[in-house]
């Protein structure tokens, strides 16, 4: 359930409310001398030193892109993104990655920072391409179809329906 705030903001022309989207990326072989439990984003303030804190987490403000998944009948949904590439060392540890890294996004207030107001949703980064400038790829939902609900996995085996 959403707060009022939220669903005002949504819906105002004008939002006296401003709705923060918070990314944390992880993946086991992110270095945890540079980014000790993961990295994470946000698209709020103006220089890295503005940090956004939600929950006891610094979000470091950084330039990024996506939209609502697509909805066709024929193929998961996927969640295009692009980031800017304003600093480079972001850039050169997800490259290198041989399996996708995790993101995990949620929506807060920026009034309210410690209230989830959407997720946290977990997404995998897929299919990425980039410049010297940006980073652009697709977040997948798969990850969300193996998560463990009621001690039953949503495997091939167990529901071999959604794994079509």
């Amino acid at each position: 359930m959403v707060s009022a705030a939220y669903t005002s903001a949504v819906n105002a022309r004008v939002a006296e409310e401003k709705l923060v989207t918070l990314i944390r990326i992880t993946h086991p072989d992110l270095d945890p001398v540079d980014w000790p439990g993961g990295i994470n984003i946000c698209d709020t303030g103006e220089t890295p030193t503005d940090v956004f804190t939600s929950n006891g987490i610094d979000y470091v403000p950084f330039a990024f892109r996506s939209q609502r998944a697509d909805e066709r009948s024929d193929k998961l949904p996927q969640i295009p993104i692009e980031i800017d590439n304003v600093d480079p060392i972001i850039i050169k540890s997800l490259l290198p990655l041989t399996s996708p890294p995790v993101f995990t996004i949620t929506t807060v207030l920026d009034s309210s920072p410690d209230l989830i107001e959407e997720g946290p949703w977990d997404f995998d980064l897929q299919r990425t391409t980039d410049t010297r400038s940006i980073i652009q790829g697709q977040l997948g939902l798969e990850p969300m179809l193996f998560m463990e609900y009621m001690k039953v996995a949503m495997d091939p085996v167990s529901f071999p329906g959604v794994h079509r």
